[in-house]
């Protein structure tokens, strides 16, 4: 009978063990992918929510354990912009856990806020919520079907309420008077002392402004050539002869000829 010797044995042992570090490597493999499934249908699927929050409520409790909890709101750049409406698109109580609050669905509801231009959001660790606002400028007021609105730059209809607190802000009328109106204040702001003289600005076929001036004055403006035409008023101002004229009308549509009707 052939004897194996302790050399044999050792060479006949070498498939066996290559057979069970393959099955091993495949075993580990494939766990690795049921966990991988598992995780991506926890995390970033509909599937198994309820053990999702599970996961994410005992992550966010230990966090909260571990000192992470809302203490501090810090805002800037709020100034027309209400807290309570700040505090109510956070919607979350002192000592919630700070992991916990939804970032991106904060900014939404913010964005929403008409006065909100632009928000910016971040977790200052460990305790406080940073909200950063740009707002938006109110510019004029502005009078679409018997409705008053404050409009910014871009003349974005930003709010109907409080205009009495912004009275300062030139009166814009007609349909399109929005779109027009910084194109408008950038215009006669070349002469600012008859500019506070100007009441409202009347928006004309969608084409040209009547601005009306102090004196119930009321002045045609040309479609085109706005800036010589309010050149021309400027010169009036500058030499007393606009104001204490007893004028009604002062029609400059035409850059030929520009007429003069009084009272």
């Amino acid at each position: 009978m052939k004897q194996f010797t302790k050399k044999n044995r050792k060479k006949q042992n070498i498939p066996l063990r290559r057979k069970i570090a393959i099955i091993y490597t495949r075993l580990t493999i494939i766990i690795r992918i049921l966990i991988g499934i598992f995780f991506y249908l926890i995390f970033f699927t509909g599937y198994l929510p309820y053990l999702r929050h599970q996961i994410a409520d005992n992550i966010y409790e230990f966090t909260a354990d571990l000192g992470f909890t809302l203490e501090n709101v810090s805002i800037e750049g709020q100034h027309n912009t209400s807290e309570t409406d700040i505090l109510s698109a956070l919607n979350a109580d002192k000592g919630t856990p700070i992991a916990s609050i939804n970032l991106k669905k904060v900014q939404d509801n913010l964005e929403h806020n008409r006065w909100i231009k632009t928000v910016m959001i971040e977790r200052r660790l460990p305790s406080t919520i940073y909200i950063a606002i740009l707002e938006r400028t109110p510019i004029a007021i502005w009078q679409n079907n018997k409705q008053l609105f404050l409009i910014d730059d871009e003349g974005f209809a930003i709010t109907d309420q409080h205009i009495d607190n912004f009275n300062n802000l030139l009166h814009v009328v007609g349909v399109d008077a929005n779109i027009y109106t910084n194109k408008l204040l950038e215009d006669i702001a070349q002469h600012p002392e008859l500019s506070t003289k100007i009441v409202a600005a009347v928006r004309y076929g969608e084409r040209r402004w009547n601005l009306n001036l102090q004196q119930d004055i009321t002045v045609k403006m040309p479609e085109t050539n706005f800036d010589q035409a309010f050149n021309y008023l400027a010169e009036l101002y500058k030499a007393q002869k606009l104001f204490d004229q007893n004028y009604k009308i002062i029609d400059l549509r035409d850059h030929i000829k520009y007429y003069i009707e009084k009272h």
